[in-house]
């Protein structure tokens, strides 16, 4: 069975699957970074995680992106979520350092996103 959303964002920030006591807290982050996707042009409307049971599958066919090779951007939309997340969930938590390559790294990925889904519509 693949992760859901909230298990894949766990596993990255290090907090144990089964563990429960932070997942509002999350939910409500990955919703944030899931809001910012769509700002960025992922999906024709904004995508809510309702469900601590949602794939990301779930969050793309539930996105009406009009392409047919959407799974090719999992990878990218998982990555942004995820680093986006770690950020929102405890920032006091990574050293400055760490902070800086997360934020090179979230500016890239959203400049990719950015170009990858403009590109897609214009196709």
């Amino acid at each position: 069975m693949a992760d859901t959303i909230l298990e894949t964002v766990k596993k990255h920030v290090g907090i144990d699957p089964e563990n429960t006591d932070f997942d509002d807290q999350l939910v409500d982050d990955i919703n944030t970074s899931l809001l910012i996707l769509y700002q960025l042009g992922v999906g024709s409307e904004p995508y809510k995680l309702k469900s601590k049971t949602e794939t990301w599958s779930d969050m793309f066919q539930n996105t009406s992106h009009d392409t047919s090779d959407s799974e090719s951007d999992y990878p990218i939309v998982r990555k942004y979520v995820t680093n986006k997340v770690k950020q929102l969930f405890d920032p006091g938590g990574v050293s400055s350092s760490v902070n800086s390559a997360l934020n090179a790294q979230n500016a890239e990925l959203e400049w990719r996103i950015n170009n990858s889904f403009d590109r897609k519509e214009v196709e």
